[in-house]
């Protein structure tokens, strides 16, 4: 019997450079597990208000799905950290523009103590 959940190769997004420990998605069966996304991309000082990070989470996740042969329709789960709760307004104007008809199912939590100027970490699941 083949194991229909099988963790499957996935494709590296070229974003992608953190360490060998770290994978940027996970592919079993049919879901794609994208884990978590910020603004980041080294090691450098994150500048930018909350919806300019957002948009840059998203776009990464964007290119995670895309080189796995996923679109932003196939998620159906989406988990976020905000640094600020005050946030959450201008973390929701851009979400909405990445989910105008159907949005994923979603949970949205306050964290304290984000590194290096990160104000949102968002990681997804995505299903076809």
């Amino acid at each position: 019997m083949v194991n229909a959940f099988a963790m499957n190769a996935f494709a590296e997004a070229e974003h992608d450079q953190q360490p060998k420990y770290y994978r940027a998605a996970v592919q079993a069966g049919g879901i794609l597990y994208v884990s978590g996304q910020n603004a980041q991309t080294g090691s450098e000082q994150l500048t930018g208000d909350i919806q300019q990070q957002t948009k840059a989470a998203l776009d990464m996740i964007g290119q995670t799905l895309q080189k796995n042969g996923y679109t932003f329709e196939d998620i159906v789960d989406i988990n976020v950290g905000i640094a600020k709760q005050s946030d959450f307004a201008g973390f929701n104007d851009v979400y909405a523009t990445y989910f105008p008809h159907r949005p994923a199912r979603s949970t949205a939590l306050g964290v304290l103590n984000q590194n290096v100027g990160v104000l949102v970490e968002i990681s997804v699941i995505a299903y076809k």
